[in-house]
């Protein structure tokens, strides 16, 4: 039996107001005790160490907020003698997040939740409908507050979960601001950089909602008037929106639902790098996409608090946190140059030992437990197969100075095929699908002529079929030579 979150108000005794007709659709609240007491004894759906945290009602439709899971309720016909019940547990939320309302002509304001369940794909001229995948639920913004509400949610998925413990003491940035104007004029500067301790500060003083007491903020990034904000739980996208920038709309992602992220440096024409994270959410949700200016952000260091926390612990990302220096603006990632000399190379021949000491060093992609087993070469690109991950180094532009690291866990990799080579066909393939989204395929090309394709038929049948049991780490002989 789960108890009601501390601070929760159930509205006990509150008599629904029912609202005006305009806003008539929109959920308004109810007294959540008593919608418990009836959803256990008239209409016996709740499970007896259930409790009913928050109740909402729209014109017709209920929704509950348990300690168990979130129920909507829709009766339907003319009549709404036929109901259906669609229950969502805690642990299929995905990332959630809220839109507040606007200013001019916007009477909406909404919660979202993203979910690992199914979506409705289209057919002929009908469009796809998310289904389970994606739910969004319209409060009256006279009666709801939906800040409170994302915050509530915050709690129910990120309260008791494992965190990055910071130290300030070895992770800081230095001030850039006197903290004396208002937070969100602060950030809106292209040109300033964020410390993430004074806007943490800022953030408590001014909008104390948006983070959680025990959250605390590690990196942060702006554009314009938004800003991403990496804490020691989540990714939270902070979107101003309208003229007056008074709709916002937050979006969550818990570290726990990444299942693969690919970090883009910036290259000779290109001012942006960027960062895309992948979950398995069906809808909109599945791929997120950031931009960073060049010279304002390490993506490397990224990357690697990404790769610790994504493919190991909240501790190895608190480890990481710990060796790192402090954040400092560079004009390019560190060492870029001498690593993409290495991988022009013309060379396609790769040593799973030079392909260890590079990638840790020259940029740092690899995690300090994290070993190369296998290293292939498919024109300017790299594909490595690690204790961890399979990762696939993509070499862009003329220059070859705009590169992409794309990481896919060995963890959310399912199943894998090999197909040889043909009479006239110099390469065999390798396909790896991992559980990523509407599907995720490593597509591999392998040179006949210098590989054997059956070894990786071995190794992947190794990571996930015999428990685990991945190719010898660098240095040990292996039993069947890639070369």
């Amino acid at each position: 039996e789960e108890t009601v979150q501390p601070g929760v108000d159930r509205m006990e005794g509150h008599v629904d107001p029912k609202g005006n007709w305009f806003f008539r659709d929109n959920q308004r609240p109810l007294d959540a005790a008593a919608m418990e007491d009836y959803y256990k004894t008239s209409v016996p759906i709740l499970q007896p160490g259930e409790s009913v945290e928050f109740a909402f009602k729209g014109r017709r439709d209920v929704t509950l907020f348990t300690t168990k899971r979130i129920i909507d309720i829709d009766p339907k016909g003319l009549t709404g003698t036929r109901i259906e019940y669609t229950s969502f547990p805690w642990t299929s939320i995905l990332g959630f997040g809220a839109k507040t309302v606007g200013k001019y002509m916007d009477n909406d304001a909404e919660v979202m939740l993203w979910t690992d369940m199914m979506y409705f794909p289209g057919a002929g001229d009908n469009p796809d409908t998310p289904g389970m995948s994606f739910l969004e639920i319209d409060f009256n913004p006279k009666l709801v507050d939906v800040v409170k509400m994302k915050r509530y949610i915050a709690k129910r998925l990120l309260g008791t979960s494992p965190k990055v413990k910071l130290d300030p003491n070895t992770f800081a940035l230095a001030p850039t601001n006197d903290g004396s104007d208002n937070w969100i004029d602060w950030i809106g500067d292209n040109q300033r950089a964020i410390d993430p301790q004074a806007l943490e500060k800022k953030i408590r003083e001014e909008q104390g909602d948006l983070l959680l007491e025990d959250e605390r903020l590690i990196m942060a990034f702006k554009s314009g008037r938004d800003i991403v904000l990496f804490t020691n739980a989540r990714i939270l996208d902070y979107d101003v929106r309208g003229l007056s920038g008074k709709k916002i709309k937050y979006t969550s992602v818990p570290y726990s639902s990444i299942r693969a992220f690919k970090v883009e440096s910036a290259g000779s024409f290109d001012r942006d790098a960027e960062l895309a994270i992948y979950t398995r959410n069906l809808w909109d949700l599945q791929k997120v996409s950031m931009d960073f200016r060049k010279g304002k952000a390490d993506i490397i260091a990224i990357q690697r608090f990404l790769a610790a926390i994504v493919l190991g612990t909240p501790d190895d990302a608190t480890r990481y946190l710990s060796q790192i220096q402090p954040f400092k603006h560079k004009k390019d990632p560190p060492n870029m140059k001498s690593f993409a000399s290495w991988l022009l190379d013309n060379s396609s021949e790769e040593d799973a030992s030079q392909t260890n000491e590079v990638l840790h060093h020259d940029p740092p992609i690899l995690l300090a437990d994290e070993q190369v087993n296998r290293a292939y070469r498919q024109g300017r690109d790299l594909y490595v197969w690690t204790t961890h991950r399979a990762l696939v180094v993509d070499v862009q532009g003329l220059r070859g100075k705009k590169v992409s690291y794309k990481s896919i866990p060995v963890q959310w990799c399912r199943t894998f095929e090999i197909e040889t080579a043909g009479h006239l066909d110099r390469d065999a393939e390798v396909y790896v699908h991992a559980d990523i989204g509407r599907g995720m395929t490593l597509d591999q090309s392998i040179l006949v002529k210098k590989h054997d394709i059956y070894t990786a038929h071995d190794y992947w049948g190794r990571a996930l079929i015999f428990d685990g049991e991945l190719a010898p780490s660098v240095g040990e002989e292996p039993e069947i030579s890639v070369w």
